[in-house]
């Protein structure tokens, strides 16, 4: 007999992978998008489960909740709620939620371990989950997808990586081109060549790019060999060291060489590319999972580099204690008294990164966010504020800025975030410098064949 599981979400994602992992266990996925569908297929085939996300309990059209409390044979089923924390969910909304056979909130994105124990829980069954170690990481970059992997290879991660992606093309609005996937610290494991064409082809699918436009580094000798003596995968890119890499796109040799077919570089951040109707809702690893920002030593990525900051506050105490803090790290330091100084500045002392107060006289520190972003000046920013208003920490947000710290502020909260955003940055830049050069070689590539 088969369980069955009704799933209302306008994200589509989520029950596409639900559907394809539980079908296995004989459970029935029924998927839906709205409470006016849902409520017609709760009458017509009375599921075990109902998992709902709040936003569609919102839905003027229908009060799910009710119409499903005043029907015998609905009024039992257990109900798991998506929710995400804009929600703002408090203690009396869920104690209303609860008098409808609440069974379980799980916050977005979803953590499916947590999902799966809950299904568990509620069918009474057992479902198998791939607990091997692995993390995954991916990231937009203009047209770039970037993967990173490492630890392992989970199938679980893996098959959850496909809708992952599709999510993020859709939520960025944007086709990505190329593939640059990095693989660090992966064990031999069983069944690994298996694993390893599994993970090729759920990023091969939903992109439906050319195996020559994906970008390999890794320094594990047997993934080098796997991918290099592959009939199919032999057209990868393969590469040995992220970090080197970086360091010889900007090679002068190779800078000169280009200079003259180096096209305007239109970059935007992938924050601005945000349709804010829609939001995340899968993460890729589980709740166990420790964070997945060290794949590579990051750390040599802005090791000895002479980074230019800015700071931006009327405020003059705070801006000698912000300089000593971070002339004390190696970095340039540029002090403006407020918004206005800054801007015209701007020309001149082009910062890699600026801390920004928000309430300062003449020019504020909103008016300096949407300069930035009218003029499409791609500078991470790092908010320094008293004002803890959520209205002021949602405006501000909405213009992309990295970190949004109330003051008072420990100098090395500072230095950490700073550290955090610049290692991004020039992550981010390396990858753009390396596609560029990549690109440029192949436009002259093609302009040579055509007098050949």
């Amino acid at each position: 007999m088969y369980n069955k599981i009704l799933i209302v979400n306008k994200s589509s994602y989520i029950g596409d992978f639900l559907k394809e992992k539980l079908e296995k266990f004989d459970i029935d996925v029924i998927i839906t998008k709205n409470s006016v569908d849902a409520l017609v297929k709760m009458r017509n085939i009375k599921p075990d489960l109902i998992i709902i996300d709040y936003n569609i309990l919102n839905d003027v059209k229908v009060n799910f909740l009710k119409e499903k409390h005043q029907l015998k044979s609905t009024v039992d089923i257990p109900i798991v709620i998506f929710y995400s924390k804009k929600d703002q969910l408090n203690k009396d909304m869920i104690l209303e939620l609860a008098k409808y056979r609440l069974y379980k909130l799980i916050q977005k994105p979803i953590e499916m371990d947590l999902l799966f124990k809950v299904i568990e829980e509620i069918l009474n069954i057992r479902i198998d989950i791939d607990m091997n170690p692995c993390l995954i990481n991916i990231d937009s970059i203009d047209d770039v997808l970037v993967i990173k992997i490492s630890k392992g290879l989970n199938l679980q991660k893996i098959d959850l990586m496909k809708y992952k992606i599709l999510e993020l093309m859709s939520i960025n609005e944007v086709k990505y081109n190329k593939i640059l996937i990095i693989m660090t610290d992966i064990g031999y494991q069983e069944n690994l060549d298996d694993n390893l064409k599994i993970f090729i082809k759920n990023i091969l699918e939903p992109t439906n790019i050319f195996i020559s436009s994906i970008h390999l580094i890794t320094d594990i000798n047997y993934i080098k060999e796997y991918f290099l003596s592959h009939p199919k995968y032999r057209f990868i890119d393969t590469t040995s060291d992220l970090n080197e890499l970086l360091k010889n796109i900007n090679n002068i040799e190779v800078k000169n060489y280009f200079k003259n077919n180096e096209k305007k570089n239109e970059t935007f951040s992938d924050r601005k590319r945000l349709n804010k109707n829609t939001e995340a809702t899968l993460n890729l690893n589980f709740s166990s999972d420790e964070t997945t920002d060290s794949f590579f030593n990051s750390n040599d990525l802005i090791k000895d580099k002479k980074f230019n900051i800015a700071v931006i506050d009327d405020d003059l105490s705070v801006l000698e204690l912000m300089e000593v803090i971070l002339l004390n790290n190696n970095w340039n330091v540029k002090l403006y008294e407020d918004g206005n100084l800054f801007i015209n500045d701007l020309l001149n002392n082009k910062p890699d990164l600026i801390f920004l107060d928000l309430i300062m006289p003449n020019v504020n520190g909103f008016e300096v966010l949407e300069y930035l972003e009218l003029n499409n000046i791609d500078i991470p920013v790092i908010v320094m504020s008293s004002l803890i208003n959520k209205d002021f920490i949602f405006k501000a947000r909405k213009y992309g800025v990295a970190y949004y710290l109330t003051k008072p502020v420990k100098p090395n909260i500072i230095i950490e975030k700073a550290e955090e955003v610049l290692k991004n940055k020039v992550f981010t830049d390396g990858i753009r410098k390396i596609y560029k050069v990549k690109d440029n070689i192949n436009n002259l590539y093609n302009e040579r064949n055509m007098f050949i």
